[in-house]
């Protein structure tokens, strides 16, 4: 998922009175870009012995999703305590887990709005107690409200994962 934030230019800070749109060819140019990055990405990663066990909670986290997902019920699937599951999520996906149990619940909004949900349907299907708790998560993480995405075209890789200069703003929503 990418957020353009319009106050933003080149990671400064600037006011602007217009929101700033995109062309379709600016739009696929920056596809490209964030495609290629994707893929520098997962070569790079070295999560050493965690791996399987970082596999093993990713797949128990989908599912999950249609429920209320528990730490304790995430640390049981890995075999560790809650408060070591805690610190070794963060450790080895750089988000706590439940800034990143937020941001796949987000991505499932996302997607189910872009295929032309209403915004209670797609709250309650990425597990959002209503359509208010969706947008008030949404406002604070990406300052836009969700129904403005109904209908939008939605590109995703199967291991995207939130870009660094969101785990700050994941943490304290």
């Amino acid at each position: 998922m990418v957020f353009l934030d319009p106050a933003m230019v080149g990671g400064v800070p600037t006011p602007i009175a217009e929101p700033v749109s995109m062309l379709v060819s600016q739009a696929d140019l920056l596809e490209r870009a964030l495609a290629r990055w994707l893929e520098g990405q997962g070569a790079s990663r070295n999560r050493g012995p965690n791996d399987e066990r970082l596999a093993t909670i990713l797949r128990w986290l989908e599912p999950a999703l249609d429920t209320s997902v528990r730490v304790e019920d995430a640390a049981q699937a890995v075999g560790l305590s809650a408060s070591r599951f805690m610190h070794w999520f963060a450790e080895v996906s750089g988000l706590p887990f439940r800034a990143y149990v937020r941001w796949l619940r987000l991505q499932r909004a996302v997607r189910t709005l872009a295929d032309g949900s209403t915004l209670t349907e797609a709250a309650h299907w990425a597990g959002f107690s209503d359509s208010a708790h969706l947008t008030r998560t949404f406002v604070a993480t990406f300052g836009v409200r969700p129904a403005s995405l109904r209908g939008v075209r939605v590109v995703s890789a199967d291991d995207a994962e939130p870009p660094p200069a969101l785990f700050d703003r994941l943490w304290t929503v």
